[in-house]
Protein backbone atom coordinates (compact mmCIF):
# COMPACT_ATOMS: atom_id res chain seq x y z
CA UNK A 1 0.00 0.00 0.00
CA UNK A 2 1.71 3.33 -0.80
CA UNK A 3 0.86 5.94 -3.31
CA UNK A 4 -1.23 4.43 -5.65
CA UNK A 5 -3.67 3.45 -2.95
CA UNK A 6 -5.15 5.16 0.17
CA UNK A 7 -7.50 3.36 3.09
CA UNK A 8 -10.17 5.59 3.55
CA UNK A 9 -13.47 5.26 6.54
CA UNK A 10 -16.96 6.18 4.84
CA UNK A 11 -19.94 5.05 7.06
CA UNK A 12 -18.19 3.37 9.22
CA UNK A 13 -16.77 0.91 6.55
CA UNK A 14 -12.85 0.46 5.18
CA UNK A 15 -12.56 0.97 1.64
CA UNK A 16 -9.71 1.33 -1.00
CA UNK A 17 -9.43 3.99 -3.27
CA UNK A 18 -7.52 3.28 -6.43
CA UNK A 19 -6.41 6.64 -7.83
CA UNK A 20 -6.13 5.73 -11.51
CA UNK A 21 -9.55 4.67 -11.61
CA UNK A 22 -11.52 7.29 -8.71
CA UNK A 23 -13.28 3.63 -7.68
CA UNK A 24 -13.61 2.54 -3.89
CA UNK A 25 -13.44 -0.83 -3.04
CA UNK A 26 -14.12 -2.84 -0.06
CA UNK A 27 -10.63 -3.19 1.70
CA UNK A 28 -11.66 -6.66 2.53
CA UNK A 29 -12.31 -7.49 -0.68
CA UNK A 30 -8.46 -6.43 -1.91
CA UNK A 31 -6.72 -7.67 0.95
CA UNK A 32 -8.11 -10.43 2.74
CA UNK A 33 -6.52 -12.97 0.44
CA UNK A 34 -3.21 -11.68 0.31
CA UNK A 35 -0.30 -13.68 1.23
CA UNK A 36 2.16 -10.27 1.98
CA UNK A 37 1.35 -6.56 2.16
CA UNK A 38 4.01 -3.95 2.00
CA UNK A 39 2.93 -0.80 3.89
CA UNK A 40 5.30 1.92 1.94
CA UNK A 41 2.53 4.92 2.34
CA UNK A 42 4.43 8.37 4.23
CA UNK A 43 3.50 11.65 4.36
CA UNK A 44 5.69 14.91 4.83
CA UNK A 45 7.73 15.27 7.56
CA UNK A 46 6.48 19.12 8.60
CA UNK A 47 3.01 20.72 8.08
CA UNK A 48 1.11 21.38 4.85
CA UNK A 49 -1.39 21.89 2.69
CA UNK A 50 -1.90 17.83 2.59
CA UNK A 51 -2.17 17.61 6.65
CA UNK A 52 -5.62 19.56 6.40
CA UNK A 53 -6.52 16.95 3.73
CA UNK A 54 -6.09 14.01 6.43
CA UNK A 55 -2.49 13.05 5.33
CA UNK A 56 -0.59 14.02 8.92
CA UNK A 57 1.22 11.59 10.09
CA UNK A 58 -1.26 10.33 12.55
CA UNK A 59 -3.65 9.34 10.24
CA UNK A 60 -1.14 8.17 7.22
CA UNK A 61 1.38 5.75 9.72
CA UNK A 62 -1.27 5.13 12.74
CA UNK A 63 -4.63 5.16 11.62
CA UNK A 64 -4.22 3.66 8.33
CA UNK A 65 -2.09 0.99 9.85
CA UNK A 66 -4.30 0.42 11.80
CA UNK A 67 -7.10 0.14 9.22
CA UNK A 68 -4.82 -2.30 7.52
CA UNK A 69 -4.55 -4.70 10.09
CA UNK A 70 -7.89 -5.20 10.49
CA UNK A 71 -8.52 -5.62 7.04
CA UNK A 72 -5.89 -8.64 6.47
CA UNK A 73 -7.17 -12.35 6.63
CA UNK A 74 -5.94 -15.89 7.28
CA UNK A 75 -3.79 -16.07 4.37
CA UNK A 76 -1.49 -13.24 5.21
CA UNK A 77 1.72 -14.75 6.22
CA UNK A 78 3.75 -11.30 6.01
CA UNK A 79 3.97 -7.62 6.01
CA UNK A 80 6.24 -5.10 5.51
CA UNK A 81 6.11 -2.03 6.75
CA UNK A 82 8.61 1.25 5.87
CA UNK A 83 9.37 2.92 9.16
CA UNK A 84 12.48 5.34 9.51
CA UNK A 85 15.38 6.25 10.88
CA UNK A 86 15.11 7.57 15.12
CA UNK A 87 11.74 5.98 14.75
CA UNK A 88 12.45 3.77 17.62
CA UNK A 89 14.66 6.20 19.53
CA UNK A 90 13.96 7.33 22.85
CA UNK A 91 14.14 11.45 21.91
CA UNK A 92 14.06 13.88 24.57
CA UNK A 93 11.31 16.15 25.14
CA UNK A 94 14.11 18.97 24.78
CA UNK A 95 16.85 19.34 22.00
CA UNK A 96 20.06 18.38 22.96
CA UNK A 97 23.14 18.73 20.60
CA UNK A 98 24.16 14.98 20.21
CA UNK A 99 23.89 12.73 17.42
CA UNK A 100 19.87 12.48 17.20
CA UNK A 101 19.33 16.35 16.76
CA UNK A 102 18.36 16.02 13.57
CA UNK A 103 15.75 13.60 14.36
CA UNK A 104 14.62 15.24 17.12
CA UNK A 105 14.09 17.76 14.58
CA UNK A 106 12.13 15.31 12.46
CA UNK A 107 9.85 14.97 15.12
CA UNK A 108 9.13 17.69 15.92
CA UNK A 109 5.91 17.67 14.69
CA UNK A 110 5.46 14.15 15.40
CA UNK A 111 6.34 12.18 12.35
CA UNK A 112 8.81 9.62 14.06
CA UNK A 113 6.13 8.80 16.65
CA UNK A 114 3.91 8.29 14.33
CA UNK A 115 5.89 5.78 12.43
CA UNK A 116 6.77 4.54 15.90
CA UNK A 117 3.34 4.08 16.43
CA UNK A 118 2.53 1.71 13.13
CA UNK A 119 5.58 -0.26 14.28
CA UNK A 120 3.51 -1.05 17.41
CA UNK A 121 0.30 -1.53 15.28
CA UNK A 122 2.50 -4.31 12.92
CA UNK A 123 3.84 -6.00 15.62
CA UNK A 124 0.75 -6.35 18.04
CA UNK A 125 -1.12 -7.82 15.06
CA UNK A 126 1.58 -10.21 14.00
CA UNK A 127 1.42 -11.50 17.44
CA UNK A 128 -2.40 -11.34 17.43
CA UNK A 129 -2.29 -12.90 14.12
CA UNK A 130 0.40 -15.24 13.50
CA UNK A 131 1.88 -13.65 10.34
CA UNK A 132 5.78 -12.57 10.57
CA UNK A 133 7.09 -8.60 9.87
CA UNK A 134 9.63 -7.24 8.90
CA UNK A 135 10.37 -3.38 9.38
CA UNK A 136 12.68 -1.01 7.45
CA UNK A 137 13.91 1.52 8.21
CA UNK A 138 15.50 4.60 5.63
CA UNK A 139 16.54 7.74 6.55
CA UNK A 140 13.42 10.14 6.78
CA UNK A 141 13.78 12.76 4.63
CA UNK A 142 15.54 11.05 1.99
CA UNK A 143 12.26 9.80 0.46
CA UNK A 144 9.81 12.82 1.92
CA UNK A 145 9.42 16.13 0.51
CA UNK A 146 9.41 19.14 2.35
CA UNK A 147 12.44 21.95 3.31
CA UNK A 148 14.16 19.31 4.85
CA UNK A 149 14.64 16.86 1.62
CA UNK A 150 17.57 14.92 1.16
CA UNK A 151 20.13 14.16 -2.01
CA UNK A 152 18.19 13.80 -4.93
CA UNK A 153 18.35 10.11 -6.71
CA UNK A 154 21.11 11.10 -9.14
CA UNK A 155 23.50 12.32 -6.60
CA UNK A 156 23.67 8.77 -5.07
CA UNK A 157 25.63 7.31 -8.49
CA UNK A 158 27.69 11.17 -9.16
CA UNK A 159 29.14 10.50 -5.46
CA UNK A 160 29.44 6.33 -6.36
CA UNK A 161 27.05 5.79 -2.95
CA UNK A 162 25.28 2.82 -4.13
CA UNK A 163 26.49 0.67 -1.77
CA UNK A 164 23.99 -0.56 1.25
CA UNK A 165 24.36 -1.37 4.88
CA UNK A 166 21.82 -3.14 6.70
CA UNK A 167 22.02 -2.36 10.66
CA UNK A 168 19.72 -4.20 12.84
CA UNK A 169 17.71 -2.20 15.41
CA UNK A 170 18.10 1.91 15.34
CA UNK A 171 21.64 2.34 16.00
CA UNK A 172 22.77 3.94 12.81
CA UNK A 173 22.22 7.78 10.85
CA UNK A 174 22.99 7.88 6.91
CA UNK A 175 21.21 8.58 3.38
CA UNK A 176 19.28 6.36 1.51
CA UNK A 177 18.33 6.55 -1.60
CA UNK A 178 14.76 5.77 -2.86
CA UNK A 179 15.69 3.22 -5.14
CA UNK A 180 17.80 1.42 -1.87
CA UNK A 181 14.51 1.69 0.35
CA UNK A 182 12.04 0.89 -2.25
CA UNK A 183 14.74 -2.59 -2.85
CA UNK A 184 15.06 -3.55 0.58
CA UNK A 185 11.19 -3.22 1.47
CA UNK A 186 10.76 -5.66 -1.89
CA UNK A 187 13.56 -8.01 -0.56
CA UNK A 188 12.00 -8.71 2.82
CA UNK A 189 9.35 -10.86 0.78
CA UNK A 190 11.83 -13.35 -0.18
CA UNK A 191 14.21 -13.10 2.79
CA UNK A 192 14.35 -15.57 5.58
CA UNK A 193 16.86 -13.43 7.84
CA UNK A 194 14.11 -10.16 7.43
CA UNK A 195 11.32 -12.49 9.51
CA UNK A 196 10.34 -10.97 12.61
CA UNK A 197 12.91 -8.20 12.51
CA UNK A 198 14.14 -4.33 12.52
CA UNK A 199 16.64 -2.97 10.90
CA UNK A 200 18.03 0.27 9.16
CA UNK A 201 19.20 0.49 5.50
CA UNK A 202 21.77 3.43 4.59
CA UNK A 203 23.61 3.93 1.58
CA UNK A 204 27.66 3.42 1.54
CA UNK A 205 30.54 4.01 -0.99
CA UNK A 206 30.99 1.68 -3.19
CA UNK A 207 28.95 -0.25 -5.98
CA UNK A 208 25.33 -1.05 -5.61
CA UNK A 209 24.31 -4.73 -4.63
CA UNK A 210 24.59 -6.59 -7.69
CA UNK A 211 22.26 -9.56 -7.97
CA UNK A 212 20.23 -11.33 -5.52
CA UNK A 213 23.15 -12.95 -3.81
CA UNK A 214 24.32 -9.63 -2.71
CA UNK A 215 21.60 -9.14 -1.31
CA UNK A 216 21.09 -12.41 0.56
CA UNK A 217 24.85 -11.54 1.74
CA UNK A 218 23.38 -8.53 3.58
CA UNK A 219 20.81 -9.94 5.06
CA UNK A 220 22.60 -12.88 6.35
CA UNK A 221 24.63 -10.85 8.00
CA UNK A 222 21.77 -9.07 10.19
CA UNK A 223 21.79 -12.47 12.07
CA UNK A 224 25.25 -12.18 12.75
CA UNK A 225 25.40 -8.55 13.87
CA UNK A 226 22.61 -9.44 16.69
CA UNK A 227 24.59 -11.83 17.84
CA UNK A 228 27.52 -9.04 18.19
CA UNK A 229 25.11 -6.60 19.64
CA UNK A 230 24.04 -9.18 22.26
CA UNK A 231 27.19 -10.16 23.10
CA UNK A 232 28.36 -6.63 23.83
CA UNK A 233 26.15 -6.30 26.22
CA UNK A 234 26.25 -9.12 28.33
Amino acid sequence: LGDGINLLEETGKIGVNGQSSGRIVPADDVLNDVAAVIIADSTTTFPNEEWLLGRAPSAVDARQVFNTMQCLGPQTEHVVFLSCMGAKRQLPLLPRLDANILFWILDRFGALSAKRQGEELVKEAAKRFGFTYSIVRPKLHCYETGWAGGLPPDAFEALQYEAVQLVPGDLIDGETSDQTAAEALVQCLTQPAARNRDFCVANTRGPSPSGPEAWDALFESLTEMEKQLADSLR
